[in-house]
């Protein structure tokens, strides 16, 4: 296989809901919405699903927004349950995804956690980290991510 076969587009949403996921009967009041894509270039040292993919370029996506924005979302105050859903874009022009990720996240002073349920994998517990109100949902996703992936975020 060579460098060109390696390498692919992955597009994501992730979207940040109010409230805790019981079941699909209740649609959660959305809270903010991200989206976008990246060339993915495969390497022995990163993970090759797709949960994982768009979870990493959701990481880089909220990194680089981070450095120019405070907050990244300033509409996006964080609530104490939220739920944060993360999908696979197969096609572009089709912009309905696959869910891939789920976040059922618990923000109490200063401290979120999350129990993060990923397609293919046994539901894991991330956090507790440190967080403030003002930094809003995303800021608290990018600090989960950093957790989750130590190595690769060089938290």
């Amino acid at each position: 296989m060579n460098a060109a076969e390696k390498r692919e587009l992955v597009i994501w949403t992730a979207r940040a809901h109010v409230g805790e996921y019981l079941d699909g009967s209740i649609d959660l009041p959305v809270l903010s919405t991200r989206a976008g894509s990246q060339e993915w270039c495969a390497h022995e040292a990163l993970p090759f699903n797709d949960a994982d993919k768009c979870l990493l370029c959701l990481l880089a996506d909220l990194r680089a927004s981070s450095r120019y924005n405070f907050p990244i979302d300033p509409a996006a105050k964080p609530e104490r349950l939220m739920t944060v859903f993360v999908e696979r874009i197969a096609r572009p022009e089709d912009m309905r995804g696959e869910p891939v990720a789920r976040f059922d996240i618990v923000f109490e002073t200063y401290v979120a956690s999350a129990g993060v349920l990923m397609k293919g994998a046994p539901r894991q517990d991330v956090g507790p980290v440190s967080c403030d109100k003002g930094e809003g949902v995303w800021k608290m996703m990018l600090k989960l991510l950093r957790a989750m992936y130590p190595k690769i975020a060089g938290s």
